[in-house]
């Protein structure tokens, strides 16, 4: 079966975000890396590359069981952003042609919870590879550890972009729902004032279905001869025809 996800995941290019270095969670997971590594080939020469690998191991534990914690707030965020989106907002942004803008911040969850899966793994194969009776190798150690701690501080920092990215979300969603309730007050109240109209002009006074067709047909006459734009005036034909029933 074909992950979709997946599939877009690579479409969009997401998976560059994990090399980016021109943004704040690259250089900050580079430059924590390389500080890393300079305190492991220190330690190495003051202690024996065993016993570096024996205390790495409660450290590789505690980030593995934080990350499966992790996994589980990232599963929520997403939820709670999906629930806020409405299939009227996701109308609006594909009229608006911003429907990517809401991809690739969804496939961000997508790539962290990615990365995190698979630190959860790493940090389970690591903990039988240190409980292995064989001698280390500091330039193993070196590039092994050196991959995690990229990952792993990457995942954090990536974690708060995202943060920021959903608020900045969270308002333009706000301003759409706004703007959609704007636009349905005022089509409501004009074609409310189309219908007072009819009303005043007929003067009704019996419920015959004559007066009623009269009724519909003055409604239908006041909207074409309104000084307004077609999409407009199709917006309240089509009010016109649900208060009456008609299908087409």
């Amino acid at each position: 079966m074909k992950d979709v996800s997946f599939a877009k995941l690579y479409e969009l290019k997401k998976y560059k975000d994990l090399f980016d270095f021109k943004s704040i969670e690259c250089i900050v997971a580079l430059i924590s890396t390389i500080v890393f590594e300079g305190i492991i080939i220190v330690w190495s020469l003051h202690q024996n590359c065993n016993d570096i690998v024996e205390s790495m191991g409660s450290i590789v534990d505690g980030i593995g069981i934080a990350f499966i914690g992790f996994l589980g707030f990232i599963v929520t965020g997403l939820a709670i952003l999906t629930g806020a989106i409405s299939s009227k907002i996701v109308k609006r942004l594909q009229i608006r042609n911003k429907m990517k803008a809401l991809d690739r911040i969804l496939l961000s969850f997508y790539l962290l919870g990615l990365v995190s899966a698979f630190i959860v793994l790493g940090s389970l194969l690591l903990h039988f590879v240190i409980a292995l009776p064989v001698n280390s190798n500091i330039i193993a150690v070196i590039i092994v550890s050196g991959i995690y701690s990229y990952f792993t501080v990457y995942a954090v920092f990536y974690a708060v972009k995202l943060i920021g990215n959903c608020l900045e979300l969270f308002i333009i969603i706000n301003e759409m729902q706004i703007v959609a309730e704007d636009d349905n007050f005022k089509y409501k109240m004009k074609y409310n004032d189309y219908r007072i109209m009819a009303l005043e002009k007929l003067g009704l006074s019996t419920t015959s279905s004559e007066t009623v067709e009269i009724y519909r047909n003055t409604i239908y006459e006041l909207i074409n001869l309104d000084n307004t734009e077609t999409n407009e005036k199709n917006v309240y034909i089509d009010m016109l025809k649900k208060q009456f029933g008609e299908n087409n």
